[in-house]
């Protein structure tokens, strides 16, 4: 099975209970399989776990970087580098916008590392070809 990559928002709803995805997050946790993670998503991880904006009770910088680390501690978890985008084929097909910009680089980053993106966003799946779907996987949210 290859590794997956689950993005920002899927690393916040497996750590915040009161997420309205936090069972599915959970769910795909529990199937036990290999995960990384990349620079991008755990620093977004951090953010959001602080952000008062994301949840009604946001942890503090330490609880933060514990939960993060705690994380980073599991048997599965492989660390991964981030990709960049300038030379990315699946960029200079279907870029179309600032909003994508960091979608696409995680789905780039899963594809250079034979891996699988995990998102709740379907709207990533329409503009890659056949071969870069192999390498994402919605979570069912319905």
């Amino acid at each position: 099975m290859p590794t997956e990559l689950p993005d920002a928002n899927v690393l916040l709803a497996m750590h915040a209970p009161d997420h309205p995805f936090h069972e599915v997050a959970s769910a795909w946790f529990a199937e036990g399989n290999r995960f990384a993670t990349t620079p991008i998503t755990e620093n977004a991880l951090l953010r959001l776990l602080m952000s008062d904006t994301v949840l009604a009770t946001p942890l503090t910088s330490k609880k933060s970087l514990l939960t993060l680390q705690r994380l980073q501690q599991r048997s599965r978890w492989e660390p991964w580098q981030d990709s960049s985008l300038s030379i990315s084929s699946v960029a200079k097909r279907a870029l179309l916008g600032p909003k994508q910009v960091m979608d696409l680089s995680l789905i780039n980053t899963a594809i250079l590392n034979r891996g699988i993106l995990v998102t709740f966003d379907q709207k990533l799946v329409a503009p890659l070809n056949r071969a870069e779907r192999n390498h994402i996987r919605v979570l069912n949210v319905d």
